[in-house]
């Protein structure tokens, strides 16, 4: 049938190209869609649909100009495509990587669909600093955005960071602990024999008159009251100056920032320091 249909086209070109137009257009107009046919059997779509795109060009007869237009769109429809992708594992595009296409000359990645035509086909991504790496498909009539990428892996890799060699630090001192600790315990010993002084003088009446024993034994805790307030007083003070007064010291400091893949494939960093 299309053998039918293909000879009945060439008659018809033959009638309409014998009074018609320039020789070297009409033999293009004619030799045009036979190639493309012949093309398109053999599944040579891209070359194919140039031949048709010659003879569906408005200077020749309307019926080729139709039927050439028919026939660009159908090969048009049928030629496979394929997104070619070059990402590392965190699924980030990688730069700089070159494709080469069934041995040709390596060119650039780029983000649009790549027309080729159906059957095997061998592609070679190229990029400095790593090996080669290939991949093969077969492309059928009509695939369009066949997927085909490569994955580079990430290495892990250690860093030694540059932070100072050591820093100064001011350790606060035993002396300061110790004093400070003795300084809270008089200010409560002040607070409890002050409130034991207090009850006792009021509980015997020794603001108003008591008997030597009763006010020997309140006096005393009023005594030990003071006594406490003074030495808190002091302790504190101690403590504060050797708070104050405490030395700097140099301390030798190591760090390291390990960039490694956790088992999710997300990156992760883990600092460890030495002081």
């Amino acid at each position: 049938m299309k053998l039918g249909a293909l000879a009945a086209f060439t008659l018809v070109v033959l009638a309409d190209t014998t009074a018609w137009a320039e020789p070297s257009t009409s033999n293009e107009c004619f030799s045009a869609p036979v190639e493309g046919q012949k093309l398109r059997r053999k599944g040579a779509l891209l070359a194919a649909r140039e031949q048709f795109r010659i003879c569906a060009r408005n200077k020749c007869p309307s019926e080729v100009v139709r039927a050439c237009s028919r026939w660009e769109s159908e090969v048009d429809a049928s030629i496979p495509t394929v997104v070619l992708t070059a990402r590392d594992g965190h699924a980030v595009d990688v730069p700089g990587v070159l494709v080469a296409i069934d041995g040709s000359s390596g060119v650039a990645l780029g983000s649009r669909a790549i027309e080729l035509d159906p059957g095997s086909h061998h592609f070679v991504f190229s990029r400095q600093g790593s090996a080669d790496v290939t991949r093969d498909g077969v492309l059928s009539e009509g695939e369009k955005n066949r997927a085909i990428g490569v994955t580079y892996e990430v290495a892990s890799a250690a860093v030694q960071t540059s932070y100072p060699d050591s820093i100064e630090t001011r350790p606060i001192p035993a002396t300061a602990w110790i004093f400070g600790g003795v300084g809270v315990l008089g200010i409560a010993g002040w607070a409890t024999f002050g409130a034991l002084y207090l009850s006792d003088r009021d509980a015997k009446h020794c603001d108003i008159g008591c008997d030597d024993a009763q006010r020997s034994s309140v006096e005393r805790k009023g005594t030990l009251s003071e006594i406490s307030l003074g030495v808190g007083v002091v302790s504190l003070g101690l403590a504060t100056v050797f708070y104050l007064t405490r030395p700097k010291r140099s301390v030798p400091v190591v760090s390291t920032l390990d960039v490694r893949t956790s088992p999710a494939g997300t990156p992760m960093a883990i600092w460890s320091g030495r002081f």
